[in-house]
């Protein structure tokens, strides 16, 4: 079962699109706005093949006998698509292609949350699906297969005879491996990543630290007037002192749609890079679904 036209999942689908139709003229702000329309297009394309990623893998449980198969895929699979989608468009909710208003309140910490589970969750569905194949299709093989040797791209995994196919699959996602790889180990081993909150020139650089250093006197005087008591009129007035240089500050600069690894890190573009990632992980896994249906059912036949 495909679960989409493989095509919408890519980004220059949806660009080239808009490119045929003559939009693209040179004008700055035209020529954005239509990019941020494919990006949309895109994010939409891949969305909904998303949410439908879990069932031709519950279906799966029926050609399957071995219950370790079955609990990495339905347990451990499926679980992790349900995350990816939710995290995938809480992510969006938070940081469409369009947005421009610096993130406030909790959306810095939501929309981080969001993009290491897309990243963490995806690699984990695949050492699942790994493990859930091994199981399904080389039960006497677990115990002298290395576990570092279990996965979707490792070259000896791909030896055993029933997963000889993976060498027809897996190179046409090798740059993608190794990209969703780098993003996936740095949140999960090293820094997080993170989306920057607001991006401001050298002139907003400087008004940031003198806002910030306003609303942290503010602040304090506002504490020290509760502490001692003052009239219900001075707290009132100091609090809205105090939020008015907060509110200034959270609205300095603009939001760039970037994401970075650590603070030395070259910041990456968050569109297309992350439906990008997660439209190759419904493309592969669509296709790994496939795969091992029919080699469950070439087994069964010969039975």
């Amino acid at each position: 079962m495909i679960l989409a036209n493989f095509d919408d999942l890519r980004y220059s689908s949806h660009f080239e699109h808009y490119d045929r139709m003559g939009v693209f003229g040179g004008n700055v702000e035209s020529d954005k706005y239509f990019r941020q329309q494919a990006h949309e297009m895109h994010y939409l394309n891949v969305v909904d093949p998303l949410m439908n990623l879990q069932f031709p893998i519950l279906d799966l449980q029926y050609e399957i006998n071995d219950e370790k198969a079955k609990n990495h895929l339905l347990y451990g699979a499926v679980k992790r698509s349900r995350i990816i989608w939710s995290a995938y468009r809480e992510f969006y909710s938070i940081a469409p292609p369009n947005r421009t208003a610096p993130l406030t309140g909790e959306e810095p910490f939501d929309v981080d949350r969001a993009l290491n589970d897309i990243y963490i969750q995806s690699r984990g569905l695949l050492d699942n699906f790994a493990w859930g194949m091994l199981y399904a299709l080389h039960p006497e093989k677990v115990d002298s297969t290395h576990p570092n040797d279990i996965g979707i791209f490792s070259k000896k995994f791909a030896k055993l005879p029933k997963l000889s196919w993976l060498n027809e699959v897996v190179p046409e996602f090798k740059n993608w491996e190794k990209g969703l790889k780098l993003r996936r180990d740095s949140g999960a081993h090293r820094i997080p990543l993170s989306v920057p909150p607001s991006v401001v020139d050298e002139d907003g650089a400087k008004a940031r630290s003198i806002l910030l250093t306003d609303w942290q006197k503010a602040s304090a005087d506002h504490i020290a007037a509760l502490s001692q008591k003052h009239p219900e009129e001075e707290i009132e007035k100091l609090e809205k002192i105090a939020e008015s240089f907060k509110s200034r500050l959270d609205n300095l600069g603009s939001f760039q749609c970037l994401m970075v690894q650590d603070a030395n890190s070259q910041p990456v573009p968050i569109y297309p890079t992350v439906t990008e990632d997660v439209g190759y992980l419904v493309q592969l896994v669509s296709i790994l679904v496939e795969r091992l249906k029919n080699t469950l059912d070439q087994a069964a036949s010969k039975v």
